[in-house]
């Protein structure tokens, strides 16, 4: 069962996983919730590095972990949420205007972010909700 954070601003996405011994694919399908990616990044950061800072206007976010652990700090309506995505979460889906915030652990740490807007500076919000 996903787990939701925020009051359903931020809900957990569970990859389904078909393992064998070649190795393992972790799907996510994204049609529950009308979710399509127009683009995407990855971020890599040292152990200890604070990305993010900031929340979206109109935009959403998938937030992937592809390796390491990471730490995310969530805001919206004076509420703050804090998870780890990690081998036991994976991805997580946040909606605007939650702010959010990374901080990367070990070495190597990694993120995949798939954003279902074009970049435009003026979607961005500094300030947390």
């Amino acid at each position: 069962m996903e787990r939701v954070w925020l009051g359903g601003k931020v809900v957990e996405l569970i990859p389904s996983i078909h393992a064998d011994e070649r190795g393992a694919l972790a799907a996510l399908a994204f049609d529950r919730h009308r979710f399509a990616a127009v683009r995407s990044f990855i971020v890599e950061a040292p152990d200890g590095a604070l990305r993010g800072g900031h929340g979206h206007h109109r935009g959403r976010q998938l937030l992937v972990r592809l390796s390491g652990s990471i730490d995310v700090e969530l805001r919206y309506g004076g509420t703050v949420e804090r998870l780890t995505l990690d081998d036991r979460l994976r991805a997580v889906l946040v909606e605007p205007p939650v702010w959010a915030s990374q901080t990367y652990r070990g070495e190597r740490a990694s993120l995949l972010v798939l954003c279902d807007t074009a970049y435009d500076p003026d979607d961005y919000s500094e300030d947390p909700v």
